[in-house]
């Protein structure tokens, strides 16, 4: 049964007080008579024109506070990462991704936190190849134009032989 609004439940029901037939109301409000006749069966029995016990829970679901550990040890995961944690864990066979995402955003992460981390470790991986380099003396560096390379090398030794000073373009 498709999701109707509750203002066209309590149409149907309004109609229903009327006395007009399933049919009627069907043709009025161009829904299905089994469907009117379900919408006024549960106002007669509830006074109420939505199931209570068919709504969905709106809490957050029991894996939620593990999901939000997943992340803040390493919010680089990918999504299906995550879900193969999460479903190891809790022994489920299926996980959705969007169920994974939708709790993402319920606990805050809108979007995946890379960039501050990113620079972090840029900025520390520069720092140790700043004092890698400073230890080893100008005259034993070579520089080297990738741009340009081409396939002289052997494929048996790595040496390339080029003049002192020529450019590789």
């Amino acid at each position: 049964m498709p999701r109707y609004s509750p203002h066209l439940r309590w149409r149907i029901v309004s109609l229903a007080c009327r006395n007009y037939t399933a049919e009627q109301i069907s043709d009025i409000l161009l829904v299905d008579p089994r469907t009117v006749q379900r919408i006024v069966k549960l106002w007669l029995e509830t006074n109420d024109v939505i199931d209570k016990d068919q709504l969905r829970p709106r809490g957050l679901p029991e894996w939620a506070p593990y999901l939000q550990a997943i992340l803040v040890e390493n919010p680089l995961r990918y999504l299906d990462e995550m879900r193969r944690l999460l479903m190891q864990r809790y022994g489920v066979p299926k996980m959705s991704l969007s169920s994974i995402w939708r709790t993402m955003n319920a606990l805050g992460w809108t979007h995946k936190r890379v960039s501050v981390l990113a620079t972090q470790a840029s900025a520390q991986a520069a720092a140790r190849y700043i004092m890698e380099v400073s230890s080893i003396h100008p005259s034993r560096m070579a520089f080297l134009d990738e741009t340009g390379f081409t396939e002289v090398c052997s494929s048996l030794s790595l040496h390339c032989h080029m003049r002192v000073g020529a450019s590789a373009a």
